[in-house]
């Protein structure tokens, strides 16, 4: 990496450890509340209920720009990962190089938001995409889009988003994503043990999730409190807490007791602060 450019963000991409994940009967149960607590923070639920009406404003939200590089990013790892997306024998499925590049994959995005990354999984051919987050007014912009998605699919198919949590949602639906994304969410959890409880949980076994969260540098608060908050007004002030930053050993660490082992780690950068132009 070059001295101009600025790592800010660290992108994981994880898979399961070769035996399958140990999965309680409990776990099954409508009642959860015995088997995960929950990460959620109604303060933070509130901070992004109130960014509902400029979430897809490329000149408000940076994740609109980020999320082209982040799409490119998913799509070499699972490529990489030749998944078998046929269920009923243990044969990989061929890849074709005009085939839709996530055909097949069942994929879950945890604090979807508004739906910037679900509705790139989804156009890219994925069988099944879900988004859940708790907010609503967020929900109802993503799903809004969703409904014009129905519209014009070939398939009539459109990104399934529900108001809920990784915790709630893992009861319902365990072992059952092949790929599991959480992209700039776990920089406003005090507490991580639940989610990835959790998400180890929703994820197959050999599935990849895909985690991107900023880094604790003076770097990093420098651009994303100091500069997006306070200079630019990207985001109001208040929306990060630099405490919550993870560095990536400490990402890793986390991940540790719950099944997960670290495959491949990349530093996403602002090449040309403040346009917003990002790169690896």
């Amino acid at each position: 990496m070059s001295s101009g450019r600025c790592l800010i963000q660290s992108i994981f991409s994880t898979v399961p450890k070769s035996k399958p994940l140990r999965i309680r009967k409990e776990t099954c149960r409508v009642q959860t509340k015995e088997r995960f607590s929950t990460s959620v923070s109604e303060s933070e639920v509130q901070k992004f209920n109130a960014l509902h009406s400029e979430w897809w404003d490329p000149k408000k939200n940076p994740l609109i720009q980020m999320n082209t590089v982040r799409v490119q990013y998913i799509r070499e790892q699972v490529a990489a990962q030749a998944f078998n997306t046929n269920t009923d024998d243990d044969e990989k499925l061929p890849v074709s190089p005009i085939s839709p590049p996530f055909r097949g994959l069942k994929m879950l995005d945890v604090g979807c938001g508004g739906g910037v990354l679900s509705e790139s999984l989804f156009r890219l051919g994925a069988s099944e995409v879900t988004g859940i987050d708790p907010s609503k007014d967020l929900l109802r912009v993503a799903q809004q889009r969703a409904e014009t998605l129905l519209a014009t699919a070939t398939n009539n198919q459109k990104p399934n988003y529900q108001c809920t949590t990784a915790e709630e949602w893992a009861v319902q639906r365990p072992q059952h994503y092949d790929v599991v994304c959480i992209m700039d969410v776990i920089e406003h959890i005090p507490q991580l043990d639940s989610v990835f409880s959790a998400i180890s949980t929703l994820l197959k076994p050999n599935g990849i999730l895909f985690v991107s969260t900023l880094n604790r540098t003076a770097l990093s608060y420098a651009l994303s409190i100091v500069g997006a908050e306070y200079v630019m007004g990207y985001v109001p002030v208040g929306t990060h807490d630099w405490n919550y930053y993870r560095s990536p050993s400490e990402v890793q660490d986390i991940f540790q007791p719950f099944s997960l082992q670290q495959s491949h780690i990349a530093g996403m950068v602002l090449r040309k602060p403040p346009l917003l132009t990002w790169d690896w």
